[in-house]
């Protein structure tokens, strides 16, 4: 068991010059429904437990649109079998249907142990706001 760290961009394959007005705006043009209703029956049926995984050791994310309106960036701080299932049953997918492009940005293996405080004290009301999308834009 592992903690990470990891910070994805997300670009459209289908709309590459589209400028997206919000990550919703985004995932409603991209969610495939298959995909969609293939991964809820995952998590279901899953060996790593996810909701469980989840429950116990907490799952923090945050999705931002860039700067230029162009991808989304998307912050996941959880237990690495979390990261690796929304890769195997999301992400990749939509890429190998030539939805979209997924490039990691940034990785940190972080004691599974630390994970849960850290993600209580970054759900915590400081961190809400512009706060984030300052931190990432100068990661990106």
């Amino acid at each position: 068991m592992q903690g990470q760290i990891k910070i994805v961009k997300i670009t459209s394959k289908k709309f590459p010059d589209k400028e997206w007005d919000s990550v919703e705006h985004f995932s409603n043009y991209h969610d495939d429904r298959q995909i969609v209703k293939n991964e809820k029956k995952a998590r279901k049926t899953s060996s790593i437990r996810y909701n469980e995984l989840i429950k116990n050791l907490g799952y923090f994310t945050k999705t931002f649109v860039s700067d230029n309106k162009k991808y989304i960036i998307k912050l996941e701080i959880a237990d690495s079998r979390i990261h690796d299932y929304h890769m195997d049953n999301w992400i990749k997918p939509h890429v190998d249907k030539g939805i979209l492009e997924c490039n990691e940005l940034f990785l940190f293996n972080i004691d599974i142990n630390k994970t849960k405080s850290l993600i209580e004290i970054l759900d915590s009301p400081i961190f809400e706001g512009k706060l984030w999308e300052t931190i990432l834009k100068k990661i990106n």
